[in-house]
């Protein structure tokens, strides 16, 4: 916690100040009242970032608080962005004529603000995707199944069980027949009420069923009041074990796994992710096609080693940023979208929500994979 709050004060006191700094000093002179602004408005946006979440169904609530948690958002990113530039240019302007650079740290702040405010509206845009999968090890009887992928949704103050729903709705729409909820289903748990309702009028038209697995927001919100409500459901949780799906005589397997959390530390453990996937995949007999869900995505590495047909997993959000269509790879070996290593898939997620409302090329998804045998 005292790392988190370290990292907020950097981000909403620290970023702001080195940025007005660096601006003013690339102008030609250094100028405190725009370091005051800027620090004042961006001490002001986080603030305002926190009560929100806390007061967004009350004293927070309607659409022009809505959208000023968005500004403040998108302030907050354009900070981020335009830091190690104008750091970089601060450094290249120790080497050239006083206010060489008054231009491009210009263009840098206008850029980071039109970068901030397309993250924005980049936040509210979704792509239901559609993935194709072939295999040789596909039951006849699976030819053409179609599941949906919906992990990260974060129910909260960005994203609500109403838009859920739509979602739950679009999916079946497509041809899903099962759901699989990837962890991270809820962050306000005020919201539970709602979130049931919707669970329990959707998940029975998917006629495979509807599985869950773990998220570290779970353990960080209550993992017992969300698992008090989603026992109330249709929801088959899947703690590191699995359950089988006939169609006509032929079986096809789901399995999941719990986060893998490095003892009573919040991290990852892969060796924990390990053990986690193979007491999963231990009620799976030999050689039968499985898809292998767990929220962490190095549990796409061990799907890969054990040749699991497919693994499905989200935590990232794809990063939230992209470029190009390009992975970004500096925190996870498996970021986003599909992976293949021999006759074994993976697939990560971007997320169907988020609870920080920024996405700069990087939408939301729900994501349906369509299994086939190969011909």
């Amino acid at each position: 916690m005292t790392m988190f709050l370290l990292i907020i004060a950097a981000v909403v006191f620290g970023v702001p100040l080195v940025n007005a700094y660096s601006y003013s000093t690339l102008l030609g002179t250094v100028s405190y009242p725009h370091i005051a602004r800027l620090t004042s408005v961006s001490l002001l946006a986080g603030t305002y970032y926190y009560y929100y979440g806390q007061l967004y169904r009350t004293q927070l609530a309607g659409m022009v608080w809505e959208v000023l948690a968005y500004a403040a958002c998108a302030w907050l990113m354009a900070m981020l962005l335009m830091f190690p530039v104008l750091l970089l240019l601060r450094v290249l302007g120790w080497f050239l004529p006083k206010g060489a650079l008054r231009w491009p740290a210009r263009f840098v702040y206008l850029a980071a603000f039109l970068a901030g405010i397309a993250g924005m509206y980049g936040s509210q845009q979704i792509r239901y995707e559609q993935v194709t999968l072939t295999y040789d090890t596909l039951p006849a009887a699976w030819d053409g199944a179609m599941i949906a992928f919906l992990a990260d949704s974060h129910i909260g103050p960005y994203y609500s069980s109403a838009q859920l729903q739509h979602e739950l709705q679009r999916v079946r729409s497509e041809g899903a027949t099962a759901v699989l909820l990837g962890g991270d289903l809820i962050d306000d748990l005020d919201a539970l009420p709602e979130l049931q309702t919707v669970l329990n009028a959707e998940l029975p038209k998917f006629a495979d069923g509807a599985y869950f697995v773990w998220g570290n927001h779970e353990y960080i919100r209550s993992r017992r009041r969300i698992a008090e409500m989603l026992l109330t459901t249709p929801v088959q949780i899947l703690d590191d074990t699995a359950v089988r799906l006939d169609r006509n005589g032929e079986s096809i397997y789901i399995a999941g796994t719990d986060y893998p959390f490095a003892g009573d530390s919040p991290g990852h453990d892969a060796a924990r992710q390990k053990e986690l996937v193979e007491t999963a995949l231990a009620a799976v007999p030999e050689g039968a096609f499985t898809v292998l869900m767990t929220h962490h995505p190095q549990g796409l590495r061990e799907g890969f080693d054990r040749h699991v047909p497919l693994t499905l997993a989200g935590h990232t959000h794809g990063m939230q940023f992209g470029l190009f269509g390009q992975h970004f790879r500096p925190f996870y070996e498996f970021n986003r979208g599909l992976f293949r290593e021999n006759d074994s898939f993976g697939y990560v997620t971007r997320g169907t929500g988020h609870w920080f409302p920024f996405r700069l090329l990087c939408p939301r998804e729900a994501t349906c994979i369509t299994f086939r045998q190969r011909t």
